[in-house]
């Protein structure tokens, strides 16, 4: 899915922002998959499932406003009523890496 990011540079100490920049976007039907619920003593019952996928927060990049090559990681906490079959109480993290190069017209873009 295609989203809008904002890039600008911080008026108050000049640094470079990559953020996102959209509501939360969802994919109704995004994960597909069976579901088997194994009983001892029982048939094991199957069934097909269709759930949202909901996006995962990007977290927000500063660098030097100077910068050509704009890269590095960082982890995200993913709520567990963002994950399917999973407790609402449990987060787990994302691990996320990212690369943008500043290209033509000081344009910032990021790598394919």
């Amino acid at each position: 899915m295609n989203a809008t990011i904002a890039i600008f540079v911080r008026a108050s100490d000049q640094r470079l922002v990559i953020k996102s920049y959209h509501a939360q976007l969802y994919s109704a039907g995004g994960i597909a998959g069976t579901k088997q619920v194994a009983v001892a003593g029982a048939a094991a019952a199957q069934n097909n499932l269709s759930l949202p996928a909901y996006e995962w927060q990007f977290p927000k990049i500063e660098d030097d406003a100077t910068s050509t090559n704009i890269s590095g990681s960082g982890t995200v906490a993913v709520a567990g009523t963002l994950l399917p079959l999973h407790t609402a109480a449990g987060n787990e993290v994302a691990n996320c890496t990212w690369q943008f190069q500043r290209g033509a017209g000081g344009r910032v873009r990021p790598d394919s």
